[in-house]
C-alpha cells in the first residue's frame, strides 16, 4: 500500500505539459533550481556547439541563442564551459562581421545582429570591433521596413503565431537591441523610435513571448503606466501549475515560461515573488533527465519535429532560471 502511495505522490509531482488550470506542482526550493539551470547549461552549451559546427551557417536557434544562454548565466556566477565557448562566440561574430550584407543577400541578418547583441556581457562595447558595429548597424537600418518594422526569421515567421505577430516579436527585440548599440552609434535613435511607433500602434499580441517582450520594451523605454498594464494581463495568464502557455488558455510550455521569468527578472518588486517561484517550480519539475525540456514545435506538426523548439525551449527555460534564482 505505501508503495502505491508513494508512486501516486510521484505522479502528482512530476508533470509535464500540464493543461491550464491543472494543480500547483511541488515547490522546487533554492537547491534544486541550481541544479537544474546547470543541467541545462550543459546541455545548451555542449548540444548548441555540437549542432553549429555541423551545420557551417549561422543559425537563430544554435548560434546567438546560445550564447545568450550561457553568457547570461555565467554572469549571474553559473559555471559554464568557457574554454569551449570562446572560441565558438569568436568564429561566430567574426563569421557574422565578414558576411554578406543583407537585406538583399540575407533578409535576416538583423535577427542575428539582435540577438548577437543581447547575449553579449553588461561589459561588453562594441566599438572596439568596429567591423562588427558596423555590420549589424547596417542591418537594422537596411532591413526596416517603411512601417518601421522588420520581417522576421523564418523559424519566427513560420511558427504558428497569429498575422503579422512574428514580425512584431522581432521588431520588439530589435528595439532593445538597438537601445544598447545607439550610444555607440547615434544614427540608430531615429531607427529605434520608428520601430517603437509600429510597437505601440500594432494590435494586441495573442503569443505570450511577444506579449512579455512588450513589457520588458515599455519598461526599458521608460513608460510605468504602460508597463503596468502590460505587465498586469501577462501575470494574469499565468497557469495554475506557474507555467505560461504558448497562447493563454493551451498546454504549460517551457518556451514561454522562459521568455517570462527572464522578462519579470528585470521588473523586481512589481512581481509577486510567489508568481516566480511556482513558474521556477514548474520549470524544476518538468526537466528532462539530459538537462533539457520537451517543447512542442511551434509549425506544422506534420512537417517539423520538436528538436529545435526543444531547443529554444531549453535556451529559455535556462535563462529565464538563471536571471530569477536566488
Amino acid at each position: 500500500m505505501k508503495t502505491i502511495f508513494a508512486f501516486l505522490a510521484l505522479l502528482a509531482w512530476s508533470t509535464t505539459f500540464t493543461e491550464a488550470g491543472e494543480s500547483k506542482p511541488a515547490d522546487a526550493d533554492n537547491s534544486s533550481v541550481h541544479t537544474t539551470i546547470q543541467r541545462g547549461l550543459e546541455f545548451v552549451g555542449k548540444e548548441g556547439i555540437a549542432f553549429q559546427n555541423k551545420q557551417g551557417c549561422i543559425t537563430c536557434h544554435h548560434a546567438p541563442i546560445t550564447l545568450w544562454a550561457q553568457r547570461d548565466p555565467q554572469q549571474l556566477g553559473f559555471s559554464i564551459d568557457k574554454d569551449a565557448l570562446k572560441p565558438f562566440e569568436a568564429k561566430l561574430l567574426n563569421k557574422y562581421a565578414n558576411g554578406k550584407k543583407g537585406p538583399d543577400k540575407n533578409k535576416w541578418r538583423h535577427t542575428l545582429a539582435a540577438y548577437f547583441t543581447l547575449s553579449q556581457p553588461d561589459d561588453w562595447n562594441p566599438s572596439n570591433d568596429k567591423k562588427l558595429l558596423a555590420a549589424m548597424t547596417y542591418e537594422f537600418k537596411a532591413a526596416q521596413q517603411k512601417d518601421g518594422s522588420w520581417v522576421a526569421a523564418n523559424q519566427f515567421k513560420s511558427q504558428r503565431r497569429p498575422k503579422g505577430e512574428p514580425h512584431l516579436y522581432q521588431t520588439q527585440w530589435n528595439i532593445l537591441a538597438i537601445q544598447r548599440l545607439e550610444k555607440h552609434e547615434p544614427s540608430l535613435q531615429a531607427v529605434r523610435e520608428k520601430a517603437l511607433k509600429y510597437v505601440r500602434q500594432a494590435p494586441a499580441a495573442k503569443t505570450t513571448d511577444t506579449r512579455a517582450v512588450r513589457v520588458l520594451l515599455e519598461h526599458r523605454l521608460g513608460d510605468p503606466a504602460s508597463t503596468k498594464v502590460h505587465l498586469k494581463k501577462l501575470l494574469a495568464s499565468q497557469n495554475k501549475d506557474g507555467s505560461w502557455s504558448w497562447i493563454a488558455g493551451e498546454k504549460s510550455d517551457p518556451w514561454a515560461t522562459g521568455v517570462v521569468l527572464y522578462v519579470l527578472s528585470f521588473l523586481g518588486d512589481q512581481v509577486d515573488a510567489e508568481k516566480i517561484k511556482a513558474a521556477q517550480s514548474y520549470l524544476a519539475n518538468t526537466q528532462r533527465k539530459d538537462g533539457s525540456w520537451l517543447t512542442e514545435t511551434k509549425m506544422n506538426p506534420e512537417k517539423h519535429d520538436s528538436d529545435i523548439a526543444t531547443y529554444f525551449g531549453t535556451a529559455w527555460s535556462v535563462l529565464g532560471l538563471a536571471r530569477t534564482a536566488n
